[in-house]
């Protein structure tokens, strides 16, 4: 029986978490949804597209190669990174590098035809760029790319959606690397650890988020309950405010990617 296309995203997920839980941990984070002006696959440097019929013709072992592709451009910082940079050379150049760490990764395969140099290896993304920049157009390629990422007018675009700032979404990015890091106990791609190792963002408590995204509101009157202030008045009733009430609702997470420090702050929290 011939499975889904989310069925298989689904399979290489699996299939990801079991034989590399670094990656994983990077796609896990990443909302993927289907978009079929997109010819392949691309990320706007905050989530991941891709085309149906294209998931389709790919084993699950090339899905997987796919997405965690589009999760490094995502973890590499590569949109604000490529930001005043020729477009489609710095796509090529972040192509090149992520390409070497996927295929350093057992049990995956890349889709026949894209970038793979090995002439790159160890090099950083603005390093093969520059080469990129000095050599040959015609031989500036050696394949094709995997989807027309790293536009910096969609990454802004896709980062007003979530109202979120650049800055913000580069320091979100960093902690869901350092993260992916900390947890993993093989290699780490050397330009992401790198980023790990970056200064740590200051932390922000929970409780002030929050509490900039709900505030108490006394928005409505009513007579059900007369306000105290009438209890002075003489003959003279006066409402009560009321506001939205919400509900909230607290998850602790405690997996076994969970430490006892990391716990007992939830508990205490």
């Amino acid at each position: 029986m011939e499975i889904t296309v989310k069925e298989k995203i689904s399979d290489a997920k699996m299939l990801m978490a079991a034989q590399a839980p670094f990656f994983a941990n990077l796609v896990f984070n990443c909302l993927i949804y289907e978009e079929q002006s997109v010819p392949t696959a691309a990320t706007d440097g905050v989530n991941i597209m891709y085309n149906a019929d294209f998931i389709n013709s790919l084993s699950t072992k090339e899905v997987a190669a796919v997405l965690i592709h589009e999760a490094l451009h995502i973890a590499y910082l590569h949109v604000p990174r490529g930001k005043g940079r020729d477009q489609e050379i710095f796509n090529h150049a972040a192509d090149y590098v992520i390409n070497l760490v996927i295929a350093d990764i057992p049990r995956f395969t890349l889709p026949k035809g894209c970038l793979l140099d090995n002439k790159f290896r160890g090099m950083t993304t603005e390093e093969v760029y520059r080469q990129l920049l000095q050599e040959n157009p015609n031989k500036r390629k050696s394949g094709g790319a995997i989807g027309n990422d790293l536009d910096y007018a969609g990454y802004k675009k896709a980062l007003e959606e979530k109202g979120m700032l650049p800055e913000e979404h580069e320091n979100a990015v960093k902690g869901t690397v350092r993260s992916a890091v900390d947890r993993s106990k093989g290699s780490v791609p050397s330009e992401l650890g790198r980023i790990a190792k970056e200064e740590k963002a200051t932390s922000v408590a929970w409780q002030d988020i929050l509490a900039a995204y709900i505030q108490r509101t006394n928005d409505d009157f009513t007579f059900t309950k007369p306000s105290r202030r009438s209890l002075g008045l003489d003959g003279i009733i006066l409402p009560s405010a009321f506001g939205e009430k919400v509900e909230i609702v607290i998850a602790v997470d405690t997996s076994g990617s969970i430490s006892n420090d990391q716990l007992n702050q939830y508990l205490s929290d």
